[in-house]
Formats: C-alpha cells, sequence, structure tokens
C-alpha cells in the first residue's frame, strides 16, 4: 500500500473530536507547566544559580560604579541597563536580573501573536512547552533572553516580513545592536545564518542580492555603529574591544584554583567518554576529577581555546560531528518532539518540489546550526544553544503550508507531537515533583 494513502487512511479513522481533545489538554497543559517553569526559576532557585553569580557582581558593580567604568570592566550592556532601572523599584539583583529576562522572553511572545500570527492552540501548546524547557535561557537571570530576543525578532523580521518597510528596517536595527552588544556568541550564529542564506540562494539560482538582502544588511551594520558609539569609554581607556560580560573570561564553575579552561575541561571529559560507546552521551567529568586526568597523562594535548580544537584537533572532530549530531537528535526531542528528525524528510520533499519559500531557507539554517555546533563543541552540545534554532524550527514547521503535501500529513503529525509533548511534561513534573528547585 502507498505510504500516503496509509496515513490518510489512519488520519481518516481518527475521531476529529478526539484529535480537538488532544489539541485543548495540550494547551492547558502546557500553559500549566509554562507557569511552573516562570513560578520555579524567577521566585524558587536559589540566589546566584550557575552563571547568574557573574550578572549579579556585574549589575552591582554597574549600579555602584556607573555606565562608563562598567563598559571598560567589560558587561553586557543592554541587560545591565533594563536590570538596573528594574532595581530601583525591588532593591533586589538576583530577582532585578530574572525580571528582565522574563521581560524579554515576553516580548518575544507578543511579537510571534502580533506579527508571525502565531496565534492556534497547536501552535501555542508547542511554544509554551520550548519556552518551558528552555528556562534557563528564557527565564534566568542572565543575558541568554536578551541576546536570543534580539537574534530571534530580527531573524524573523529578515525572512518573513511580507515587505521590507521603514519601521521593518527600525525594529532590525534595534535588534541588530542588542545582539551584537549582549554576546560574543553573535559571531557564530551569524556566520550559521549567512551559510544557510548562501546555500538557499545557490539551490534557488540566485546569486546576487536584492533589495531585501540589502536592507538586512543595512540593519546590522547600523547595529555596529551603534554599539561601537556605546562602546566609547572603553575605547577612550585604550581598549579596542567591545564589552562584554565577564562570563567569558570565567574559569569553569567559578574555580579560581583550577589550570583547566572551559574547553580544556568538555574536551578530557569526552577524551574520556570517546574510549567508551563513542562517546555518545557522555556527561561531564567532575572538574577535579579532569584536572587529575590531565596530570596523570601529560602527553595529551588538550586545548584551551575553541579556535585550538578547531585547527589542531581536526581527526577527533571528524570522529566526533557524527554522534554529537545523533546526540543533538534524541535532546532535541526534549524540546521539540519529533519536528528536529523531520527536518531531513522536509527539506528532500521540499527540493523535489522546488518550494524554496522562506520556511525552507529555516529548515536549511536550522540544520546548518546543528552541525555547526556539533563542528565546534566538544562534547554534548547544549540544548540552550539550539534553543534559538528550536524556535526557528517550530514557528517555521507550524507555519508552513507547504508541507501538506502528503494528504494530511500535518494533521497527522502535530497531535502526535502534541501526544508526545504531553507525556514529556507529565514525566517531568513527576521526576521533579512538580517544582525543580524545592
Amino acid at each position: 500500500m502507498n505510504y500516503k494513502k496509509l496515513i490518510a487512511i489512519i488520519f481518516e479513522r481518527v475521531s476529529p473530536q478526539f484529535l480537538k481533545q488532544i489539541e485543548n489538554f495540550s494547551l492547558i497543559l502546557c500553559v500549566f507547566y509554562f507557569l511552573i517553569r516562570f513560578i520555579d526559576r524567577l521566585f524558587l532557585s536559589f540566589k546566584g544559580i550557575g552563571d547568574e553569580i557573574i550578572f549579579i557582581n556585574e549589575l552591582k558593580y554597574f549600579i555602584e560604579y556607573g555606565y562608563s567604568n562598567a563598559v571598560i570592566e567589560g558587561t553586557s550592556i543592554p541587560l545591565m541597563m533594563i536590570s538596573s532601572f528594574i532595581y530601583k523599584f525591588i532593591s533586589d539583583y538576583s530577582l532585578a536580573l530574572r525580571i528582565s529576562s522574563s521581560i524579554c522572553t515576553f516580548i518575544l511572545i507578543v511579537y510571534l501573536f502580533y506579527k508571525i500570527k502565531f496565534t492556534n492552540k497547536g501552535n501555542i501548546s508547542h511554544l509554551l512547552f520550548l519556552l518551558g524547557t528552555a528556562s534557563t535561557a528564557t527565564l534566568g537571570g542572565q543575558n541568554d533572553s536578551i541576546f536570543y530576543m534580539g537574534m530571534l525578532i530580527f531573524y524573523f523580521e529578515a525572512t518573513m516580513s511580507d515587505s521590507i518597510k521603514k519601521k521593518n528596517i527600525i525594529l532590525m536595527s534595534f535588534c541588530s545592536f542588542i545582539m551584537i552588544m549582549s554576546r560574543p556568541l553573535i559571531i557564530i550564529f551569524i556566520l550559521i545564518f549567512f551559510v544557510g542564506f548562501l546555500l538557499y540562494r545557490i539551490i534557488k539560482k540566485e546569486i546576487l542580492f536584492n533589495s531585501r538582502n540589502k536592507y538586512v544588511l543595512a540593519s546590522i551594520a547600523l547595529g555596529f555603529l551603534i554599539t561601537m558609539i556605546a562602546n566609547i569609554p572603553r575605547f577612550s581607556s585604550n581598549d579596542y574591544t567591545l564589552s562584554y560580560s565577564g562570563k567569558t573570561k570565567t574559569k569553569p564553575l567559578g574555580r579560581h584554583d583550577t589550570n583547566l579552561t572551559w574547553v580544556e575541561w568538555f574536551y578530557i571529559s569526552q577524551y574520556i567518554g570517546n574510549n567508551n560507546k563513542f562517546g555518545f552521551l557522555h556527561p561531564l567529568l567532575n572538574l577535579d576529577k579532569a584536572e587529575q586526568y590531565k596530570m596523570n597523562h601529560p602527553k595529551i594535548k588538550t586545548p584551551k581555546t575553541f579556535f585550538e580544537y578547531l585547527t589542531q584537533h581536526k581527526k577527533s572532530i571528524l570522529k566526533r560531528v557524527p554522534v554529537s549530531l545523533v546526540e543533538i537528535s534524541f535532546y532535541s526531542i526534549r524540546s521539540v518532539g519529533f519536528l528536529f528528525l523531520l527536518i531531513p524528510f522536509i527539506i528532500y520533499f521540499k527540493l523535489k518540489r522546488k518550494a524554496y519559500d522562506e520556511y525552507f531557507l529555516s529548515y536549511l539554517t536550522v540544520l546548518i546550526g546543528a552541525i555547526a555546533w556539533a563542528i565546534l563543541w566538544p562534547t554534548t552540545v547544549r540544548s540552550i544553544h539550539m534553543y534559538p534554532l528550536y524556535l526557528i524550527l517550530t514557528i517555521s514547521f507550524l507555519k508552513d503550508e507547504e508541507i501538506s503535501f502528503i494528504n494530511g500529513f500535518k494533521n497527522f503529525i502535530i497531535p502526535i507531537n502534541l501526544t508526545l509533548i504531553n507525556a514529556i511534561i507529565i514525566w517531568s513534573m513527576w521526576k521533579e515533583k512538580l517544582f525543580y528547585s524545592v
């Protein structure tokens, strides 16, 4: 039997009322799950958890010594400006940071509802599940939320707007300087977006830039110019690097007594894991044990930076990438259900039908992003780094009407994915006894 007809027959035999009940139950459960994660992250997590302690110290310095001195020392400018304003009303450094991150996430949600029209029940359920699962990036007291908000709104404006008008250029420029000033990680994502866009244009056989592309580049240039102006105090002190959070300069876990860098710790952990089942899903080694392992095996050449890892460990990377991609696929289920696993099939059918729309660009970008992180990261890629790619994938898949090329395909896969998401939420809340931090 033709597999298209098989899917159509299965879907026809499932009661529409039953599918509606799945959709309604999923919405209620996902709203409840997001609220639980919101309360957990905002109020119940202990102050200074993870990287938050770094930003608490930076906020204290920003408030005490002012903008210019903070920029000279190095800080995440957009987050500090918002958090210092909120601190005037609540006088709690940790809570001010967390409220700032939450505001950025809610701005992103409002944007998706208003501009992308991401409003039906299935869409909202998928979105809230992802935001709740990625609560470290979306609600935590660090600069991930404001960085990803700026970058994602910029991406959607650049790719999914019907036309580029003056207000689009202003919004893209605003988001551009937010993402550039927030984290140096923007370099990686800009490269991912550029390679995805370049491959997309090659497939379409359109190499020359059009007016939309020029406006996008102009917005990035304007954002960079604003960033340069914001960094004048730093340049005046003869430091010609951009001001970023000290998080990028810290030792692992804030341990000043260790001789390892973050990259060395990642590499040693994975090096040990590679001797056991290809290192699949190997956890990070205890930091003290990793340092002791390096002392006991001085012949092992460990990279101190990502640049050294990329240039001096090419064989390790070639062996690691396929395993890392399998790990990313496995862990993606926890964030987006089956959606990431469908990307190769969707790209294949898009190519077959020559449907080179903005959603096809997004699928290419997400796939290239996963490959890029698999190459760059010495150990298992963290979901926090994949979060913006997962969000782009979720929006694209659920908005893409073209993937209804199989009779009932989209209407068939979404209830299945929602059922999987429901099971994951129930299991997660049972495992963690509802709140993670209690």
